[in-house]
Formats: C-alpha cells, sequence, structure tokens
C-alpha cells in the first residue's frame, strides 16, 4: 500500500458553505439519540455538517440561552464551539483500534467521537499538559458511558517515547501551541517576516515528525490546526517531505475536501487538515512488551457481586476490576505508562461504603433502564427532581432499595429508598 498524505488546501472555497455566523456546535450521541428525537425534544433546528459524523450546527435564530438549559448530564449530546469541531470520520476509526488524541481540547468533541466509533473496544488514550482538562475529559467520557480509555497529564514528547509506533489512529490537534490568530507575513519586515516563519514552521515541523512517529505501520493520522499561515504549514510539509521520502501529496479542490469556520462576525478560524496513512512495511511484526499497568487492581469483587445479583439484569463481572476501595471497568488492551502522568484508567463504577457497594454516575450512564430492577423516572423541572439534583431527600411510597434514576428513560443517577425518602446517592453528576 502506497504511503499517502491528502492535503486540503482549498480553504477560500469552503467559505461560500460557512458564510453564515456559526453560534454553537453539538455532538450527539447516536447510540442514545437520534438528530429527529433531539429537535424534537429540544425545540431546536440542527444543521448537518459535511463530513462532520455526529457533529451538528444550532440554527442561527436559536436562543442559547435556552438551549444552555437542557440536562447534559444525560450523556445525549456535547455542546461545542464551531471551532473544535474536527471531520473524525476520515480516521476510520474501527471496533478495537488502540487510539490516542494527543491534544485533549476543551470541549471533548473529538475524545468523545473516537470513543463512540470504538464501542467501548480497543482503547482510547486522552492526553492534554493541562491536568484540569483531563480531569473535565474523564467527566464527559463518563457521562456518555465510554470506559475503555487512558488520562495522562504529560506532554506529547514523554508520550512518544514511551509509546513509539503503538496507535493504529493518532489525533493531534496543536491549535494552542503557536497562536490563535494567523500571522500576517505582509505587514512585517522581510527580515522579522523570515525569521518568524522559520520559527513557526520548526514548531509545526517537530510535532508533525513525532507524531508520525506514534502511528503503526498501516495507522493513520489526524493532523488539523487553525492560527497558523499557509505558508508555515507548507514549509513544515516539505521539510517532512524530505525526510519521508515515499510520502505523496494530493491537492483536493471543493467545498467537502476543505475545512473552515467562522467563529463570530468579526473572525475566520481556517482549519488545515492533513490525513497521512502509513503504509505496512514487510516484516514489521514485532511486539511491544508494556509494563502492566493493572498489577495494583484484583478480581476481589465480592461486594459489587452481591449489588449485581439484587440490583442489576446483566452481568459486569468478567470486567470489574478492584482497588482499594474503589471499582473500575478498564479498557482491554495496554500501553507503556512508565514516565507518564495517569490520572484515569477506565471508568469508575463504584466504591465501598461500610462494606457496601455504593454505585456511580458512570455506572449509570453506562446502563439502559431494563438492564436493572429498580427504576425511578422522574421528569425534569419538578420539585422532586430539583430536590434529587440538590441531594435532599423527597417523601415516596416505593420499596426499600437501591434504584437507577433517570429522565425520559436516560440515566442520571442512583436514589436509595429507605425508611419513606428518596435519597440521592450519587451526590454529585459527575465523580
Amino acid at each position: 500500500m502506497k504511503n499517502s498524505i491528502i492535503f486540503f488546501s482549498n480553504q477560500y472555497r469552503a467559505m461560500d458553505y460557512y458564510r453564515k455566523e456559526l453560534k454553537m456546535g453539538i455532538m450527539l450521541n447516536s447510540d442514545k439519540i437520534t438528530k429527529e428525537e433531539f429537535e424534537a425534544f429540544s425545540n431546536v433546528k440542527l444543521n448537518e455538517i459535511p463530513w462532520y459524523d455526529k457533529c451538528y450546527m444550532v440554527a442561527e435564530d436559536t436562543n442559547l440561552d435556552e438551549l444552555k438549559t437542557l440536562e447534559p448530564e444525560l450523556g445525549l449530546f456535547q455542546f461545542a464551539d464551531p471551532k473544535e469541531l474536527y471531520p473524525m470520520s476520515l480516521l476510520d476509526i474501527k471496533s478495537g483500534h488502540k487510539v490516542i488524541d494527543v491534544f485533549a481540547c476543551a470541549s471533548g468533541v473529538k475524545t468523545i467521537q473516537a470513543g463512540l466509533f470504538l464501542k467501548n473496544t480497543g482503547l482510547l488514550v486522552i492526553n492534554s499538559e493541562i491536568r484540569a482538562k483531563v480531569f473535565n475529559m474523564v467527566n464527559k467520557l463518563q457521562s456518555f458511558g465510554i470506559t475503555n480509555f487512558i488520562a495522562t497529564n504529560s506532554s506529547y514528547e514523554k508520550m512518544l517515547e514511551s509509546n513509539s509506533e503503538s496507535f493504529d489512529r493518532v489525533i493531534v490537534t496543536p491549535t494552542k501551541d503557536y497562536k490563535d490568530e494567523e500571522t500576517n507575513y505582509l505587514k512585517m519586515p522581510l527580515r522579522i517576516r523570515k525569521l518568524k516563519l522559520t520559527e513557526n514552521t520548526k514548531k509545526i515541523y517537530r510535532i508533525l515528525d513525532k507524531s508520525i512517529g506514534m502511528v503503526k505501520c498501516g495507522g493513520k493520522l489526524l493532523y488539523s490546526t487553525r492560527g497558523n499561515s499557509f505558508l508555515e504549514e507548507k514549509y513544515a510539509l516539505n521539510k517532512i517531505l524530505k525526510k519521508y521520502p515515499n510520502i505523496s501529496i494530493s491537492k483536493l479542490d471543493g467545498i467537502k475536501e476543505a475545512r473552515m469556520v467562522i467563529s463570530d462576525k468579526t473572525s475566520t478560524v481556517k482549519m488545515y487538515i492533513l490525513l497521512l496513512e502509513k503504509a505496512v512495511l514487510e516484516n514489521n511484526n514485532k511486539k511491544k512488551t508494556y509494563s502492566n499497568m493493572y498489577s495494583l487492581y484484583t478480581k476481589e469483587i465480592d461486594e459489587y457481586l452481591i449489588f449485581e445479583k439484587k440490583y442489576m439484569n446483566i452481568s459486569l463481572k468478567d470486567k470489574v476490576v478492584k482497588k482499594e476501595k474503589n471499582f473500575y471497568i478498564l479498557p482491554d488492551l495496554d500501553i507503556n505508562t512508565e514516565n507518564l502522568d495517569v490520572r484515569n484508567i477506565g471508568s469508575f463504577i463504584g466504591f465501598l461504603r461500610e462494606d457496601k457497594f455504593i454505585p456511580s454516575y458512570a455506572l449509570a450512564c453506562m446502563l439502559k433502564i431494563d438492564n436493572v430492577k429498580n427504576y425511578y423516572e422522574i421528569k425534569s423541572g419538578t420539585r422532586e427532581y430539583e430536590k434529587y439534583i440538590n441531594s435532599k431527600k423527597f417523601r415516596t411510597t416505593l420499596s426499600k432499595g437501591i434504584y437507577l434514576v433517570g429522565v425520559m428513560g436516560h440515566p442520571i443517577g442512583w436514589g436509595r429508598v429507605l425508611n419513606g425518602f428518596f435519597i440521592n446517592i450519587t451526590k454529585k453528576f459527575i465523580r
């Protein structure tokens, strides 16, 4: 198979499609809700975006304040700034793939998309140098019922050193590494222009070069950024081509091959996309041996098994492990975590309190209402709903026990009935 880079260069023709002001992007959880169902319950019209699977733009006349009152904790959708939407369908992610998002963005849209494509198989690695961003991403993944992830708080250089040629799919979107706006070289003196161009080109080249090293033979890399000039990207690519002479560039025309969005009326954000497919080389069957990062977890999960037998209609016992007083569902695959700052491995599904298993918000989001024996529906906006989300008890005639709680048939947490009162035992929607 021949190596190829598809270079989406005709950015300006894409302006015809994105001429309107784009207020807000939305990514739907297609496993839980369709576009038509979302429009019906939210009264919000969604506009499709070519090549952007699961992602939409809200209509121009949408009242964003009203839209933001919808319950994102249902795991049905995720808001996104238009400039954070990426054409993830280009990567052709399949079940069982090992995927890494090297620069996790604030909204988490591309990471969640990758997780939905994997269908809780294989491995999804999310990485950011900002610790708060990693924590936020873990919460969002769990709200979508995604469990097969490892979250790290490391530099991409460290990740590369630990996992050279380890991933089937690599997502690289370093939008904040250089600057937010395109450099206007025409306004610079020639000497400064050359200096600045050389400096920025080196940064792009270094990221591209190291990212290529993370892709397995036969794997794909999606590189996308905004704010860099066409010249910077072009010069960096020329250097890459000299280092990898068997890679070729094709320039494609037409709006479907270009990506550019307008975040508001005054600023234009150009999106540059590079898709690389690495050739399969002969005699490249060497297997990597990793340190066992699962060694701290055990299968001593008796407390969970008691809970499962009493309250659930399905069994997860083959996936559940325990570490100290916490219970997790871990991904199937491993990576080398040596020298990496690992924040989370897998989904946190519950913990021990007084030697009893207490289920988590993440476990609730993984389940459907017919997966449990006790389900309680709460209508959004009611007094019961307000009391539940604020962890205040309310009277009930339900039988004693633990209940999965949901809105419109979609789980949002857990409650316990005790002495005629219904109590929120999830405490927080996201832990």
